[in-house]
């Protein structure tokens, strides 16, 4: 379950296309020891938070001076979502409580940062993009992910010799793969474990609405948290909010990939992850898209029923 995160988050189009960028990766890099301090803190008793809170801390601060402050701002949507997930998950209706120690841990990781936050804030008063980008170059179409271009740019097109022409650029780059994907989907729709229960379904919505997010200001729900939300205007580059779409699918595809391992789905479960692979195919094969070649599609469709990759097979009937 853990390769099968980390094949899809650090071979993902929008990951690898990062490592030319030395002050965005290592911000990405950061990513992974947050999600996993907040867990930790959330699910420690209390008396023993110490420690977790402490990394908490640490990690939000290592975070906030990591070099790249777009980055920083997209992942932390995603970071408050599953620290909200995990603590309904562990704490039922206290989950509030669970929360607190995390809320301290982050405004001290602050704290550490604001020796550097404090100038950097000062200097971006003076900006030329203090007022936010116009809207031309937020919804240039190569820094934006193109919804008739949506089946490539998130399955990939491994036959393609050159990834940028599937996807329309190379920042809007995104795929997980088609494995990753059909993983994911048994999360949504088999997650057995209360402990999971709403980090399954609310990591299911950070990918809506990242997506959404990363189509750029061709649909109002861009335009709007432009309008709405401090700061988030100043993004030059719409299609880096596929990153939580990345990240949270590759925590769902793990955990489908656990689920498939500690016990059968159940048949209507089965059916219901059956039923809505051959609906995305129809939607693929017939819908608003650009057609992709048919040896793609005959790969993503291989690869969707490939037993060894789902085991999605009669015996977990």
């Amino acid at each position: 379950a853990g390769l099968l995160a980390t094949l899809a988050v650090v071979g993902s189009g929008i990951v690898l296309v990062r490592m030319l960028f030395f002050e965005q990766i290592q911000v990405l890099a950061w990513a992974p020891w947050l999600l996993g301090a907040i867990d930790a803190t959330v699910a420690a008793p209390v008396g023993r938070r110490g420690r977790p809170v402490a990394g908490v801390a640490v990690v939000t601060a290592a975070l906030a001076i990591a070099g790249h402050p777009q980055i920083t701002y997209i992942l932390l949507p995603l970071a408050v979502v599953w620290a909200a997930a995990r603590a309904v998950d562990h704490g039922g209706p206290r989950a509030w409580r669970r929360l607190l120690p995390v809320a301290g841990g982050g405004l001290l990781g602050v704290l550490l940062a604001a020796p550097q936050l404090l100038p950097t804030l000062e200097l971006a008063t003076r900006s030329a993009n203090t007022d936010g980008r116009d809207a031309a170059t937020v919804g240039n179409p190569g820094f934006a992910v193109q919804l008739a271009r949506l089946p490539g740019t998130w399955f990939g097109d491994p036959l393609q010799r050159l990834h940028p022409i599937t996807t329309g650029g190379y920042e809007n780059l995104t795929f997980v793969g088609v494995v990753a994907t059909v993983a994911g989907l048994v999360a949504v729709v088999g997650f057995r474990h209360q402990i999971w229960r709403a980090t399954v379904l609310l990591l299911a919505a950070v990918v809506t609405g990242s997506l959404l997010l990363a189509a750029g200001p061709r649909l109002p729900f861009y335009r709007l948290a432009a309008d709405v939300v401090p700061g988030f205007g100043q993004a030059r580059v719409p299609a880096r909010w596929s990153l939580d779409a990345v990240i949270a699918t590759g925590i769902l595809a793990a955990y489908g990939l656990e689920r498939l391992r500690t016990g059968p789905l159940g048949r209507a479960a089965t059916a219901m992850v059956w039923g809505t692979c051959a609906l995305g195919a129809a939607v693929v094969a017939v819908g608003p898209f650009d057609r992709p070649p048919g040896a793609t599609l005959a790969l993503w469709a291989g690869l969707a029923a490939d037993r060894k990759s789902t085991r999605l097979n009669s015996s977990h009937v």
